[in-house]
């Protein structure tokens, strides 16, 4: 008598199936997703969908950043350049308000305080739309007065003049219902949000395309670029209400105590915003008043590999801080599974970047001299290139920390770390900048990175989250760091940093980089299996969305509306 098989006795589990290689690694894949629904397949989901759009734009911005430039020319270029910089000046009127209501509608929404939603997004609907007059009453100031500003010739003030009113509109018209907008990031639901984005990068770049075609030049570039950012908002704001139903356009909500705490939080974000730039944005000036403007260039593009990665790996772990919020708010005085996001999100940023950033520390002076054509790039920018991809380690591991910050409304000590970064940044660059020179200048902005987001930054989050600082480094460094110590060498092993080598051969050594870091991560991961506390972290990680055991009760009317 045989025995009883999963076909004669369905509740019996079910032999294993047999597959090709191609299933076990779709099988591997699904389970590192996570079981449909579940948190970690949300994040994963949210971080992919980033992560494509970031490249897509950036393929985008390669291939019609030339295209523009030869159809408008270097000045009429250089004169929207400037105009979007200046436009760009103006968003300070946002006043940090958009990430503040993408906090506090996460906190809501996971507390299912749908009505709390309502006053807040409505409050800064109404925030926001002031904000929206200002930049628009500055734009149409400043526009009689940009051809003198930017320098422009006689042929071009009358549409750069327009071109920077309609510039202003645009913006003045987007912030308001950058209030509704938020909902999406708040709810996590990026997916929504990054197909939107990318739909409506598209139709910009097409549109930009049919006015230079059409020989509408300037003006209708700005007019190529309004109607995609009013598609986008429009839809973005269509979206919201649709995934939340309970979300209303109540503008009489306004709330004067949730302004306040709006404004506050956005002040404190500002501050952080700017020592940010003050962090990325002063090397090209220190340089170019320290040495001269023909160093700048040769630091620029060394420290644009460095911005790139940075802003990849950004773009994935911005994902955290609606779920860190909604964790914060259902499980106060709980820190195990806030303690286990942040473990496996730091963990995962180094291991998304390690093969990158190995790869610019060992080839980086090959793919600047193969990028620009000029051995002057890989001669002088080689060595910053491989100290800024050194530096960049310790801001993309601490980014998820960064997101709690932001998640748990702790913005004021993220503001004074921020900072304090910023200014030692900015006095070690002028300080070095004379005696070593670029890689002076790469230095000072390495050493304040490592100092904040490698000690004093996890320091502060371990102490305030009661997370053990030794087990947090445990699990969140080791495995990068020994993939990263194994994969260095055999790179040096198998290029030769001075050669010089094609695209064909970067690429081919980009892949090695990438196979060779990826198996020793999982080869140590195999090995120390034992020592690394995985089975709590993804525990946890799983265990993020459960909803709480009994939501919050409110009144069953919000405004005259039904929440």
């Amino acid at each position: 008598m045989r025995p009883p098989s999963a076909q004669d006795d369905p509740a019996l589990p079910s032999a294993p199936a047999r597959g090709g290689a191609l299933t076990r690694v779709r099988r591997r894949f699904a389970n590192w997703m996570g079981a449909p629904g579940s948190s970690r397949r949300v994040l994963a989901r949210n971080a992919l969908w980033n992560w494509g759009s970031f490249v897509l734009e950036a393929l985008v911005l390669a291939f019609l950043s030339p295209y523009m430039v030869r159809e408008l020319g270097n000045g009429a270029y250089g004169y929207w350049e400037a105009v979007l910089q200046f436009i760009g000046y103006l968003a300070i009127a946002d006043l940090g308000v958009r990430p503040a209501i993408v906090h506090f509608v996460a906190r809501h929404d996971a507390l299912r305080s749908h009505g709390e939603v309502n006053r807040y997004v409505n409050t800064a609907f109404v925030t926001l739309a002031g904000g929206s007059a200002v930049v628009m009453i500055g734009a149409c100031i400043a526009a009689p007065f940009a051809p003198e500003w930017f320098g422009v010739s006689e042929a071009y003030a009358t549409e750069t003049m327009w071109a920077t009113v309609l510039a202003g509109a645009t913006l003045a018209f987007s912030l308001p219902w950058n209030a509704y907008s938020a909902v999406l990031i708040g709810k996590q639901r990026f997916d929504v949000s990054c197909r939107i984005d990318v739909i409506t990068l598209l139709l910009r770049a097409a549109l930009i395309v049919v006015a230079l075609v059409s020989g509408l030049g300037l003006l209708g570039v700005a007019a190529a670029a309004a109607i995609s950012s009013w598609v986008e908002m429009a839809w973005k704001t269509r979206a919201a209400f649709r995934i939340e139903p309970r979300l209303r356009f109540r503008p009489r909500l306004l709330d004067w105590s949730k302004a306040r705490q709006l404004l506050a939080y956005g002040g404190l974000g500002l501050v952080v915003m700017f020592a940010s730039r003050l962090t990325y944005e002063t090397d090209n000036l220190v340089i170019g008043l320290g040495k001269s403007v023909e160093w700048v260039a040769l630091f620029a593009f060394a420290a644009k590999l460095a911005h790139y990665t940075r802003g990849m790996m950004y773009s994935i772990g911005r994902v955290l801080t609606p779920a860190v919020g909604a964790i914060e708010a259902r499980e106060a005085g709980s820190s195990k599974r806030l303690s286990a996001l942040l473990t496996a999100g730091t963990r995962g940023m180094l291991l998304v970047s390690g093969p990158l950033l190995i790869f610019w520390c060992v080839l980086g002076g090959a793919f600047l001299e193969t990028w620009v054509g000029d051995r002057a790039f890989r001669v002088h920018g080689a060595v910053p290139l491989m100290v800024l991809a050194i530096g960049a380690v310790a801001p993309i591991a601490s980014y998820p920390l960064v997101a709690a910050h932001y998640g748990t409304n702790r913005m004021r000590s993220l503001a004074i770390l921020s900072g304090l970064e910023g200014v030692l940044n900015v006095g070690l660059s002028i300080a070095l900048v004379h005696p070593l020179g670029l890689l002076g200048v790469a230095l000072g902005t390495t050493i304040p990175g490592f100092l904040v987001h490698g000690l004093l930054m996890p320091w502060w989050i371990c102490s305030e989250f009661r997370m053990s600082i030794p087990r947090f480094v445990k699990n969140a460094w080791l495995v990068p760091m020994a993939a990263a110590a194994i994969t260095v060498p055999v790179m040096l092993l198998l290029f030769d940093p001075g050669a010089q080598y094609g695209w064909g051969a970067l690429i081919g050594a980009g892949l090695v980089c990438t196979a060779v870091f990826l198996g020793s991560a999982l080869l140590v991961t195999r090995l120390a299996k034992r020592f690394l506390d995985d089975a709590e972290v993804y525990t946890g990680l799983d265990a993020i969305a459960t909803p709480p055991a009994r939501p919050r009760t409110e009144p069953a009317t919000v405004g005259g509306a039904t929440p």
